[in-house]
């Protein structure tokens, strides 16, 4: 196929003032200040009242929040009925809501059990400026509970609070909820004989204070606490730019046994009010097979005799140890472990993540037949085999014995800056590729304190994450009898397994850091080129193209934004029915990975027989897209470098290569048009035909990346590149020149924006990032006609990747010399000021008929235009 570069745009105007409007929520409720509601309530009613006139917001998370200063309200149902009902009580009617779409539209938030939707118990957040409001809010509502009755005047408060089950203080539940400490502690007490003497580790989150001293007066009083307990703090972290204060701390074995059995308010340390979480330690593990993995040996192939040094890498793997002389691997990657991770491993059998990540980011799915890259992999360990599981094998995790925030911020730093007297280790490196993740923290509104360090690392650094989302392994449960089940065809198949997986989407979130805002997060895709045997008994659950992974998150991000964006290869899952009768209910068990046959992807691991370096297994998961998304960024690497060979003037230099790689791989991203069928014909209905684009973003994000569109452009299709940099509240404008081609025509035409840039953030803010940007809406000012777009406009906007696939076929005459204009804005959220964003914008404009000159057309409007501006200067 005959490809052309990718083009630049030509300078854009002059930065201005003037922006785009930000409609339908772009921002929480204008709210008066403080003294302005006081002031006006005032002469409105009584004492009472005036303790509920304050500064009252209503939140999602508790970012920004102190703990005397929250109540937790807990309740199941619609909470836009909830905030609606509070909003009509005196005092409240200014009441700041920064609730996201989601979190307000009761539909989206659900369980269900034949056919019946039951509201999951949520959390939401009420704080004020006034203690004695908050204390009073609780006192009515304990009258309520009790009595039924409320103060008088107060009628609708109480029709407000009866949609609650409770009302409370931030305390123990909520410290422990959903952090996986008990879980992780009644594991340890059951085995008696491994930990019947140990000091128990685990992670401690304080409530962040501004003040150093009140850090260090906090940090010392739950020092005293757990020494008073027999336990000890061994290690402190603290980040200013995260908003975080963290301690590695240990217990005895007697006092986590006392906290499950009696309670965690049975323990004082468990009490403080110094502390937001306790978190188990061993974090984002991932166990060995339960049996011997049965593998294929290959004959040993030409070996890499490269001399390359880390200054060369490009992209850098955080991961597992990989077994550095595995024939795929030697002379390709460059290991560093200066924490000593290594000594952790007692066998090669159990360098297993790391092994198969590295091969997939050098070599892709060995049986796509793909050439290496050209560059080195660096390697960072940052797991090692931990405590052995039920079955005697040990896990792949982050060691005890270290704060996870802690190790990644010494990793990252040690790239770009250095560590001690040492230079930067490998300061070209572009992109990280973690393809980790903590299945114990499910993304929950919060930012964890792992997705709140990628965030501002990356801005930092200029440096660009690709996270994992996560797999969710868990049973499908269909609903139907082995002998429903056996009788449906392959269509019917897969919308059962579909309508089952939207009933349990909401255990099927995101897993930590995969929220990370200025990270580009993967899904999996079910694909693979594995050409593989039947099995009996094993079911491939998708037989449509382009269909997303079982094992997928199906979730949305920060603020409703897109996350993950993209959708990458993954490999195909399979599944058993574990159904023994025709009678029993169908229940669908993944199969192990990796695994000595296909489906899958085919990477390197370490051989069943010690000392094999030629070994290979199949295996799939979200971290296999992610790794493979790593090595395409690799590989666009090259296709930037050649650009800048031969721009003609700046276009590609005002925003980093790191921020360039992110909006290319995310613009490759579309809808698979089968695959998009398939859902819509399964999940759509008359309650949400209407807003589905909402519920589709959560399946697929932005879709499966086609990876030619973001290497080079075949003859119908042109991509304009172009860098940037705006202060927060200025925009600058950007001209498409239109071919003539496509003038009067009904040809389909479709076209792709997509802007990306790395957002400074605020971890003690709601909003959290400092900057929002986007791209006017072209629909409403191209000449060319286009009718509609793929993606839910205002979830578009939400993240920092703006991403618009837009679509037209009515005839639209224009003249020769004709463009659409693109108004790029940048919009302060978050408190920031006074800031410089840069970004990276990539557009192409594309049909399906492969016989259309648009490259050319707009290739010479291009040069014409450069043309004109030479001789008016001269």
């Amino acid at each position: 196929m005959d490809l052309r570069p990718h083009l630049s745009f030509l300078p854009p105007a002059p930065p201005s003032s003037t922006l785009d409007r930000l409609s339908g929520g772009g921002g929480p409720l204008n709210t008066p200040s403080p003294s302005a509601q006081v002031k006006r309530f005032k002469n409105q009613f009584g004492d009472l009242q005036k303790q509920f006139a304050e500064h009252i917001t209503l939140c999602e998370s508790v970012e920004g929040m102190s703990p005397e200063k929250i109540l937790v309200l807990e309740l199941a149902g619609s909470v836009k009925d909830f905030a609606n009902a509070l909003q009509k009580v005196e005092g409240f009617e200014y009441l700041n809501r920064m609730l996201t779409d989601e979190i307000v539209e009761e539909n989206l938030v659900f369980s269900e059990n034949k056919g019946k939707r039951k509201p999951v118990e949520r959390e939401i957040y009420l704080t004020m400026s006034n203690q004695d409001g908050l204390n009073r809010l609780l006192t009515e509502w304990n009258k309520i509970s009790k009595t039924g009755s409320v103060t008088r005047g107060l009628t609708p408060l109480r029709n407000a609070l009866q949609q609650l089950h409770n009302i409370r203080f931030w305390d123990t539940e909520d410290r422990l909820k959903k952090t996986g400490l008990l879980e992780d502690w009644e594991y340890r007490i059951a085995d008696t004989t491994k930990y019947g003497t140990e000091l128990i580790p685990f992670e401690i989150e304080l409530w962040f204070k501004q003040s150093s001293f009140a850090r260090n007066t906090a940090e010392k009083e739950l020092k005293r606490l757990i020494v008073t307990h027999g336990g000890s703090i061994s290690a402190s972290f603290i980040h200013t730019g995260i908003a975080y204060h963290g301690l590695r701390g240990e217990l005895p074995i007697e006092q986590v046994r006392t906290v499950v059995e009696n309670g965690a308010k049975h323990l004082q340390i468990m009490r403080s009010d110094e502390v937001m979480y306790f978190r188990p330690l061993g974090q984002c593990g991932f166990d060995l097979p339960e049996d011997d993995t049965d593998t294929i040996n290959e004959a040993v192939s030409v070996q890499s005799t490269s001399t390359h040094t880390a200054s060369d890498a490009v992209v850098a793997l955080f991961d597992g140890l990989p077994l550095e002389n595995h024939e795929a691997l030697q002379n390709r990657i460059i290991v560093e472990d200066p924490d000593g991770f290594s000594d952790h491993y007692l066998s090669p059998s159990e360098q297993l993540h790391g092994t198969s990540m590295a091969s997939l980011i050098v070599h892709g799915d060995k049986n796509a037949e793909e050439s290496p890259l050209n560059s080195p992999l660096y390697v960072r360990p940052i797991l090692a085999p931990g405590q052995e599981n039920q079955h005697g094998r040990r896990m792949e995790c982050i060691p005890e014995g270290v704060l996870p925030l802690d190790l990644i911020h010494r990793a990252v730093k040690r790239l770009f800056d250095g560590e001690g007297d040492e230079p930067p280790s490998a300061p070209n490196v572009k992109a990280i590729n973690l393809s980790v993740c903590d299945p114990r923290q499910l993304f929950d509104r919060n930012m964890s304190p792992w997705a709140r360090m990628l965030d501002w690392l990356s801005n930092r650094y200029k440096v660009l994450f690709v996270v994992s989302a996560g797999n969710h392994s868990e049973d499908i449960d269909i609903g139907v009898t082995d002998e429903e089940f056996a009788a449906l065809n392959s269509e019917e198949r897969e919308a059962a397994i579909i309508k089952s997986l939207n009933q349990q989407r909401w255990s099927r979130r995101m897993m930590s850091p995969a929220e990370a805002v200025n990270a580009v997060t993967v899904k999996a895709a079910h694909h693979d080129n594995a050409i593989s045997p039947e099995v009996g008994g094993i079911i491939d659950p998708f037989s449509t193209a382009g269909m997303f992974s079982p094992v997928n998150p199906i979730t949305l991000g920060k603020g409703n934004g897109v996350k993950p964006e993209i959708m990458v290869s993954g490999g195909r899952v399979t599944y058993r029915n574990t159904a023994f009768l025709d009678s029993d209910p169908v229940s669908l068990s993944v199969v192990n990975t990796p695994k000595p046959f296909g489906p899958g992807h085919k990477v390197a691991v370490p051989g069943a027989v010690a000392g094999a370096i030629n070994s290979y297994a199949f295996s799939y998961g979200t971290s296999n897209a992610a790794a493979l998304t790593t090595r395409r960024l690799a590989l666009l690497h090259e296709t930037i470098k050649s650009m800048k060979e031969f721009q003609a003037d700046d276009a590609l230099d005002k925003a980093s290569e790191s921020l360039i790689l992110k909006a290319l791989i995310v613009h490759g991203a579309e809808l698979p048009a089968g695959a998009t069928e398939v859902l819509e014909s399964t999940l759509v209905n008359k309650e949400n035909s209407r807003t589905f684009k909402k519920e589709r973003g959560q399946f697929f994000g932005y879709g499966q990346v086609q990876e030619q569109r973001i290497h080079a452009c075949k003859s119908n299709q042109a991509t304009l590149i172009r860098t940037g940099e705006l202060s927060l509240d200025e925009s600058e404008v950007y001209s498409f020149p239109l071919p003539p081609c496509l003038a009067s025509s009904e040809e389909r035409r479709r076209m792709i924006v997509t802007l990306a840039w790395f957002s400074p953030i605020n971890p003690i803010h709601n909003e959290y990032l400092q900057s929002q940007m986007w791209v006017s809406d072209p629909k409403k000012v191209s000449p060319l006609s286009f009718d509609n777009g793929d993606y839910y406009y205002h979830h578009m906007k939400k993240g920092t990747v703006y991403h618009d696939v837009i679509h037209g076929e009515k005839a639209s005459p224009y003249l020769d010399g004709d463009e659409i204009l693109l108004r790029v804005n940048c919009k302060a959220r978050a408190s920031g000021k006074n800031l410089k964003i840069p970004y990276a914008l990539v557009v192409t404009l594309d049909t399906g008929n492969l016989e259309l000159p648009i490259y050319e057309e707009i290739k010479q409007a291009l040069e014409d235009k450069i043309k004109q501006t030479v001789e008016f200067e001269v």
